[in-house]
């Protein structure tokens, strides 16, 4: 049997998916609050930190070989402007979770499995490559995820986005990360070809960091050139939510009516309804006295009344 994977949204999101039947995506770095999502990657927002990553590629991974160094640095950069992501967890019920995104006690939870997601986005036409679908390791700033280890030879540089800090262990996350191949395709090539291009008219008495990262400045007589050819957030089309989503649950401490109002939209939109969280209730009731108390906490009790 699949595992289930949960993700929990606030009302608008859930509506948007039926009524606009989309999914969104969003480029990790600058869609998720943690600002340590794709650390790596995050340095390459910095001169300091990408001539890090470029004397990384060039001393360690790529055999100080110029070319190769150069196609390394364009990859990383598709890593940082090209990945779109959605979070999802293995956790069903969690405290935190559904205190963090409570959206006003007014949070559905989607449910869902992997081969559900892979299904969906295979039919909504992405022309990318195949979804990387992946637990994430709660290892960041640990020695297992040091910029040598995560940029290590045959890594994939989408790596940084499956590592977060311990913190975040609670959340059992399982990542979904599509990549923009095609349109990446077509600029990496002249991006390398450009890079190699002007690496020729920098000075040569400069480290080879430095001279890379000049050369990078300016693709295509623009700056931030990434930065402006791909989108934010991307959008896929979901025909069937019915199939994409095993069922919906509601906030543990949801309203009756707003209950109520979730599972009538669920059965117009023939999506299963799987009720409310249960997190909170309290069954002590149903309980018998003698598992709640043993004969002499009850004897006690009849002798104080």
């Amino acid at each position: 049997m699949a595992d289930k994977l949960y993700r929990i949204t606030s009302f608008e999101g859930f509506m948007s998916l039926l009524v606009n039947k989309a999914e969104r995506f969003v480029r990790p770095i600058d869609g998720w609050e943690d600002t340590f999502e794709g650390y790596h990657l995050h340095l390459l927002d910095t001169d300091e930190g990408a001539k890090r990553i470029i004397r990384v590629l060039y001393y360690e991974i790529s055999g100080q070989d110029v070319k190769t160094t150069i196609a390394n640095y364009s990859k990383m950069q598709r890593a940082r402007y090209a990945c779109y992501g959605q979070c999802w967890s293995l956790v069903e019920d969690s405290d935190a979770m559904w205190r963090i995104y409570s959206y006003g006690k007014k949070a559905v939870q989607l449910v869902s499995t992997r081969e559900r997601i892979s299904k969906m986005i295979t039919q909504s036409g992405w022309f990318g490559y195949a979804p990387r679908i992946e637990k994430v390791k709660y290892d960041l700033l640990s020695s297992g995820s040091s910029l040598m280890e995560v940029l290590k030879p045959r890594s994939k540089t989408d790596e940084p986005y499956f590592h977060k800090r311990i913190a975040f262990e609670h959340e059992k996350e399982m990542r979904v990360l599509l990549n923009d191949s095609q349109t990446y395709q077509s600029y990496t090539a002249f991006s390398v070809q450009a890079i190699t291009a002007n690496l020729k008219r920098t000075d040569t008495t400069l480290p080879i960091e430095e001279r890379i990262l000049q050369a990078s400045k300016k693709l295509n007589g623009k700056e931030n050139f990434y930065h402006r050819i791909f989108e934010k957030s991307i959008t896929l089309k979901v025909d069937k939510v019915g199939e994409y989503l095993s069922g919906v649950r509601v906030h543990p401490q949801a309203e009756k009516w707003y209950v109520d109002l979730i599972e009538k939209i669920c059965s117009q939109y023939s999506i299963n309804f799987l009720g409310q969280s249960d997190l909170y209730c309290s069954a002590i009731e149903n309980v018998p006295d003698n598992v709640l108390f043993d004969r002499d906490d009850i004897q006690q009790l009849e002798d104080a009344m």
